[in-house]
């Protein structure tokens, strides 16, 4: 059950916010949507504007001459007013996402219905378009973003100090220390600062070490058994101590998680660049560090097992990847369609709807060729 939690929250958010910025900048562009679908198909609630109105349809199996076929089985009348907009809403079966269909785009259905109209993609200026390509990418680092923020609103800041909360059921517990208490020294060594912490206990694996502590304006001492733990090192392993207490955060308020949240967007931005430059450099195997839908979802399977923060980051930090994945100048993707808009630019006149269709279609071979690599790299993976 958590696994399909994990798959739907996981591409529902980063693939529909996506959807959903294409959409916004469609509308402020003057753009003709026809679909915006939240889920892929079937459809199960269909709203579709008409001359009379607004009409609301369910969808479902239903017993025709031929069997069963997925089509209305009740319709509604909500409004005889016209409905102005043109755009059909629907709310589909599979829950992963969504998608927009905009008049005038060549996209994975090839529809060749383009005139050139004023509310089509095609009658937009290079301006107009470039803004409903870069609105999905958009979308997906507001979400980050948001996400980012959130967890440092929630989380805080870590303190500096050695005041620390205590792990349930560690060392330092077990030896009476509570969350609140300032540690002063470890074995005779002051300790003013967190790293100081960190530095001496680490040194001290499987010993008894005596802790000064302060609490409510009073000093206490008591004796704590350090555990031992195995670090892994580039070649070797080394063992660490611990005594189970965490560092206090320091609540922040809304202005700082926002600039925290950009720092974290930013950040995620330097390492998805290093990366790639690290592909093309040699320095990363392309068939060892990429990673397909299977390597994806175990990921995130494991960031929510180990707790809802550390699942939402991931979110954040997927959505900043497929954000720059579709900045990729490869026809299928927004920064396919971009440079096809850039060169547009460039010779002052469209491409032919013949030559653009083709561009498509090898794109999406492409896009398709990559998918299959990277499952069969996944699977591999796993046996």
């Amino acid at each position: 059950m958590t696994l399909i939690l994990t798959i739907v929250l996981l591409f529902g958010s980063v693939i529909l916010a996506h959807e959903f910025g294409h959409f916004i900048m469609a509308r402020m562009t003057g753009m003709r949507v026809e679909k915006f679908s939240i889920g892929f198909p079937p459809r199960l609630l269909s709203l579709k504007p008409t001359e009379n109105g607004w009409v609301l349809r369910i969808f479902f199996f239903k017993s025709t001459e031929s069997g069963l076929k997925w089509q209305p089985i009740l319709k509604f009348n909500l409004s005889r007013k016209f409905a102005k907009s043109k755009t059909e809403y629907n709310f589909a079966l599979i829950p992963l996402g969504g998608y927009v269909k905009v008049a005038g785009v060549i996209d994975e259905s090839f529809d060749k219905k383009i005139v050139g109209a004023k509310d089509e993609f095609s009658g937009k200026n290079g301006f107009q378009k470039s803004l409903f390509l870069l609105g999905g990418v958009l979308m997906n680092f507001v979400l980050a973003f948001v996400i980012f923020s959130g967890i440092f609103y929630h989380n805080g800041i870590p303190s500096d100090s050695t005041r620390i909360d205590v792990a349930t059921g560690g060392p330092s517990e077990i030896a009476g220390i509570q969350s609140g208490d300032s540690l002063l020294t470890i074995s005779g060594e002051i300790v003013e600062t967190w790293d100081d912490l960190v530095d001496v206990v680490r040194g001290k694996p499987d010993q008894n070490l005596t802790i000064e502590y302060f609490r409510s304006n009073h000093v206490f001492s008591t004796t704590v058994h350090s555990d031992s733990y195995e670090l892994a090192g580039a070649d070797t392993v080394i063992v660490i101590g611990r005594i189970g207490v965490i560092r206090e955060m320091l609540p922040i308020g809304f202005y700082q998680s926002a600039i925290l949240g950009a720092k974290a967007i930013n950040e995620t931005l330097g390492l998805v660049v290093y990366f790639v430059r690290g592909l093309f450099s040699g320095e990363f195997n392309f068939r060892k560090h990429i990673g397909g839908p299977i390597t994806i979802v175990n990921e995130a399977h494991s960031a929510l097992q180990s707790g809802w923060i550390k699942f939402f980051y991931f979110i954040a930090f997927i959505s900043v990847q497929i954000g720059i994945f579709n900045l990729f100048p490869i026809p299928g993707l927004d920064g396919g369609h971009l440079l096809i808009v850039i060169i547009e630019s460039l010779i002052r006149k469209p491409l032919s709807l013949d030559t653009r269709i083709r561009i498509q279609q090898v794109g999406l071979t492409l896009l398709f060729a990559l998918m299959i690599y990277v499952v069969f790299n996944d699977i591999v993976r796993l046996f």
